[in-house]
């Protein structure tokens, strides 16, 4: 339980920081002009989008990383 935990919880605070960034800089660079205060405005938009979206596809990630990652073994064999 603690090793889900230890990985669920930091890439679910990664994506409540970098969801809104990455967002932001996706809508800002697909218009024409990026400069532009469409641009700017439509960039909110998409922060405020990655902000609702980063922190659940961090937690959906950080579960699959955790049932991924193998387990160290506690046995020790000789």
């Amino acid at each position: 339980m603690t090793r889900l935990l230890l990985i669920v919880l930091p890439l679910t605070l990664i994506g409540l920081v970098a969801g809104p960034v990455i967002g932001m800089l996706i809508v800002e660079y697909s218009h024409a002009d990026p400069n532009s205060f469409g641009a700017k405005e439509d960039g909110f938009v998409g922060f405020l989008y990655g902000l609702y979206i980063g922190p659940g596809v961090g937690l959906v990630l950080g579960v699959i990383l955790a049932l991924l990652i193998p387990k160290k073994s506690s046995e020790h064999t000789e």
